[in-house]
């Protein structure tokens, strides 16, 4: 697991440690300003597999997003605070303060994997 650093990578696997599944196999990594607030904005939609790791990330939103995703904050431990199963399009979501990263998925990952608010995350660089 490699929470601390993160920001040094491009592309990551994400595994649910507690559950003992893969979340994502590849995940990219948005650190700068334009490429957190862009997010998946003009995307068609998220393959399966894939998702999008935002750091740092307390809150997100959907505001004009053309599909609906799974959302998970996760905390400096690797902990999740909160999630979102099917957030739909122009919402707004806050971990209030609590999340470090968020994870964004597909829709139904959550579901499939039963992640849950407490599993721990494991970050593994992939490049």
């Amino acid at each position: 697991m490699i929470i601390e650093n993160i920001r040094n990578f491009n592309i990551v696997r994400i595994e649910n440690i507690t559950k003992g599944t893969t979340l994502a196999n590849q995940a990219k990594v948005a650190t700068k300003f334009w490429d957190r607030t862009k997010g998946l904005l003009g995307k068609d939609y998220l393959p399966q597999d894939t998702g999008l790791l935002i750091i740092p990330c307390s809150a997100i939103h959907t505001f004009f997003m053309r599909f609906p995703i799974d959302v998970i904050f996760v905390n400096k431990r690797g902990l999740i605070v909160a999630l979102r199963k099917s957030m739909k399009k122009f919402r707004y979501f806050s971990s209030n303060f609590q999340g470090y990263f968020v994870v964004e998925l597909p829709i139904n990952t959550l579901e499939i994997t039963s992640t849950t608010i407490g599993d721990k995350i494991g970050v593994e660089a992939l490049r």
